[in-house]
């Protein structure tokens, strides 16, 4: 394996555009390309946007965006993977681009989205040959989950910006209403006319009204309706004449629905329009009505209207709206302006802290998955530099002695070898089937399998490779049979066993037992060390992607093999359980369907 397939340093532990700029410079170097690129697909997917590019000294400039029409990047979306060691024009002669830069060998591998959609394009052209076309793919296959996380990390950070900044605008447009004591003033109308001018501008609505109900809710009189220039509503509704409104405003709270010819309010043009554009009546705006109550009682209503045909609110204009909806409910409920006032402000408060508390919890959480990215590649780049490490000592002791050497020690340096392979490629397996995994792509093909043959197998491999360790199976209670896949079982035991023998002493007995369970049509496997143990509080999160015990300390590994392994027992339709005790060992039960009803991946 050469070694530039490993992650560079730099892009690894960069994120954002750093991490962008230094993944397309690695790659172009590594390829010896002269272009490499990370785009985005457009919103109407006819283009690629270019997030960072590398571009070689003398080489012309990159557009910040192409069309995928007739490109090989159309094709790359649709396979995958795409990769033409030479004769990308010949290939896409209707290309304009690839002339235009003198591109012969063109390789691309398509970015997906957490819900498997793609959604951009790692490539790198070259205007020569590629001469490892195989690298190349590995290459780019290798970097395409990172790099669509990372974009995926820099939407969610841009999300949470944009609500942070909508939410510190609904604050301030909130601790305005407080601030000019708009709640409890003298003029109760002025100060409501205040109130639905700021949730006009707040939400960007045409009109807005604010609407009180009878003690009965026979009625909800309009006190005030604002831009003063818009057609004025009924001044009153009543429960026997819109009986269907009031019981539905009661019963849901929230109506969103056109509501012009009910509530009388033809729309006339937008209050931000041109002073002189001719005034067009709308009769099919869109009225968004929000229930104002104090618990069961009806208070009123605040009414919201846009001169569109349809309009709905996101999160952050439900949440202002709803906010506002208390302020009035305080307003039509409170006698003392101290006490009302002062229940506003432990609402505000409260909100302020919520908002603060959502704040921490997303930056927590972006920093835990930080700091898991880095703890996993730091683990996975010394899983992988290890076992090279050993095959390399190895390989140059055979290379040094090959004349002299014993059968007995060159078996002894083989099986070294052979090991080392193994552990790599069993890191490989296991980190690419997380990623299936996570994606749903997972390839399940349950059969009639004998779990014995697995077992065995398993067994004699793994004393093989530890002669030190007493592997005992036990097998009267296996069943002659199950439905299950072969290959995804032989990674769970496989995994189980290696984990039994690298955390129990040298000398330790390895037991693996089976017990059927007739009534449940189950079969139940343990597989029982004599090892270092694991602290009963770790135990719930021991399952956990990335998540190692305590004891585990200094001895190789990831954190990947046991979330994988309970992935897989699930996918069968079973489910897997741990007892452990510190100092004793540790017992790891997998329970199993006779007959599987295979669960949804993910």
């Amino acid at each position: 394996m050469s070694p530039q397939i490993r992650q560079p340093s730099e892009a690894s532990e960069a994120i954002g555009n750093a991490y962008f700029e230094a993944l397309v410079e690695r790659l172009a170097r590594a390829l010896d390309a002269e272009y490499a690129l990370v785009g985005r697909l457009s919103t109407d997917h006819s283009h690629i946007d270019i997030i960072a590019a590398h571009v070689a000294p003398g080489a012309d400039g990159l557009p910040d965006s192409y069309p995928i029409s007739d490109s090989p990047c159309a094709d790359a979306i649709t396979q995958g993977t795409l990769l033409l060691a030479s004769g990308a024009q010949a290939s896409y002669p209707e290309h304009a681009a690839l002339r235009q830069f003198g591109i012969d060998g063109y390789g691309a591998t398509a970015l997906h989205r957490r819900d498997g959609r793609v959604f951009g394009i790692l490539a790198v052209m070259t205007r020569h040959a590629f001469q490892q076309p195989e690298l190349v793919r590995a290459l780019l296959e290798a970097h395409a989950e990172r790099t669509a996380a990372e974009i995926e990390r820099a939407d969610a950070d841009a999300r949470l910006r944009r609500s942070d900044e909508t939410l510190r605008r609904h604050q301030a447009a909130l601790w305005r209403i407080v601030h000019e004591e708009l709640l409890f003033g003298a003029d109760s109308l002025q100060a409501l006319r205040r109130i639905a001018q700021i949730v006009l501008a707040s939400l960007e609505a045409d009109h807005a009204s604010i609407w009180q109900a009878s003690a009965d809710y026979q009625r909800l009189d309009c006190l005030v309706s604002v831009p003063e220039a818009a057609p004025t509503p009924l001044p009153q509704m009543l429960a026997a004449q819109h009986a269907e409104f009031f019981e539905a405003l009661r019963a849901r709270g929230v109506l969103d629905c056109g509501l012009a010819n009910e509530l009388s309010l033809s729309c006339s043009t937008p209050h931000h329009a041109s002073a002189a554009a001719p005034a067009e009546p709308n009769p099919c705006g869109h009225t968004i009505v929000l229930r104002v109550s104090n618990g069961p009682q009806m208070l009123g209503m605040l009414c919201v209207r846009y001169c569109r045909a349809e309009y709905a609110w996101n999160l952050e204009e439900a949440g202002f709206a709803r906010s506002v909806s208390h302020l009035l409910a305080l307003a039509f409920v409170s006698e003392a302006a101290r006490a009302s006032e002062h229940r506003y402000r432990e609402l505000y408060a409260s909100m302020e802290q919520q908002i603060e508390q959502r704040l921490r919890d997303a930056q927590r959480q972006q920093d835990e998955l930080i700091e898991q990215q880095r703890q996993f590649v730091y683990l996975a780049s010394h899983e992988l530099r290890t076992p090279l490490a050993i095959i390399d000592s190895a390989a140059q002791r055979l290379l040094r002695r090959a004349d002299t050497l014993h059968p007995d020690e060159l078996r002894e340096r083989l099986g070294k070898i052979r090991a080392a392979v193994t552990r790599m490629l069993n890191l490989v397996d296991s980190t690419l089937d997380t990623a299936r995994f996570e994606s749903g792509n997972v390839d399940f093909r349950p059969q009639p399998m004998s779990l014995y043959k697995l077992l065995h197998t398993i067994c004699l491999q793994h004393q093989e490779l530890s002669p030190l360790h007493h592997i005992i199976l036990e097998t009267a209670q296996l069943p002659q049979t199950i439905d299950a896949d072969p290959a995804l079982l032989q990674q769970v035991f496989a995994n189980l066993v290696s984990n039994a023998i690298k955390y129990a002493p040298n000398g330790g007995e390895i037991r693996i037992s089976a017990q059927v369970d007739s009534h449940d049509a189950t079969v139940t496997i343990r597989v029982c060390d004599q090892g270092l143990g694991i602290p009963r509080d770790e135990l719930p999160r021991l399952f956990n992607r990335f998540f190692r015990a305590s004891t585990a300390a200094g001895i190789a590994g990831t954190g990947i093999g046991l979330a994988l392994t309970r992935q897989i027992v699930e996918l069968h339709g079973g489910h897997i359980e741990v007892d452990s005790d510190i100092g004793l060992g540790t017992t790891v039960s997998v329970t199993l369907p006779l007959r599987t009803v295979a669960a949804t991946p993910g």
